[in-house]
């Protein structure tokens, strides 16, 4: 092999390792893309997943001691939805939460623009709970009808959230989808002091009487 041919030779080795080495790179970026994408949308997922297992938790707390109450107590009729009211102002809904929710979702959105449309608004439940009570209030709607209402509204929104949190612990990944599902397994319960709390309103408030 002469000089000038091992030169074209040599030529055509850089030229070929020059549009590999283009080529890895450019997969290079493509993956490291694609890794950080995940990574935000797997971070986005996993804060709207945490808050809306924090409004989960509050809507089955209310009806838990709501029904406790109804069955330790003697309520007269609207009495329920005086305590959802008294309840919702000494537990006031945290403003906080819907902002984050909000800022999770819009980063969702980025990413995954179709799933950040099915979880909109999903933790305002509790928001519109509280207004539907106010309205209710202020049109002179009777309070057992509006407590009618909510419980049957409940019925339908606790297992629906159910479904949000477990599609969203899917997206996060297998070892959150098997915490979440054993969390809505475990059946909910009151604090081993509920009775003292429950004679201590009784007391405070006059209002209701043991059965």
């Amino acid at each position: 092999m002469t000089s000038e041919q091992l030169s074209q030779t040599l030529d055509v080795v850089k030229a070929n390792w020059a549009v590999v080495a283009f080529f890895l790179a450019w997969i290079w970026t493509l993956f490291a893309w694609r890794r950080d994408a995940n990574l935000q949308r797997k971070s986005g997922i996993g804060r709207a997943l945490s808050i809306l297992l924090e409004e989960r938790h509050r809507i089955v707390g209310i009806e838990l001691v709501i029904n406790h109450l109804q069955s330790h107590l003697k309520m007269p009729a609207g009495a329920a939805l005086t305590l959802r009211t008294l309840i919702d102002q000494v537990f006031p809904h945290d403003d906080e939460l819907e902002k984050k929710y909000d800022n999770a979702i819009d980063e969702l959105s980025k990413h995954d623009p179709v799933l950040a449309f099915e979880f909109r608004s999903k933790n305002r439940i509790p928001d519109v709970l509280s207004k539907m009570r106010a309205y209710a209030k202020d049109g002179g709607v009777s309070s057992q009808i509006v407590e009618t209402v909510e419980v049957q509204m409940a019925e339908h929104i606790i297992p629906n959230l159910d479904k949000a949190v477990l599609e969203l612990a899917k997206l996060h990944g297998f070892g959150t989808q098997k915490q979440v599902r054993s969390l809505l397994r475990k059946s909910p319960g009151l604090p081993p002091n509920a009775d003292l709390i429950l004679s201590q309103m009784r007391d405070t408030f006059g209002l209701f009487e043991p059965k």
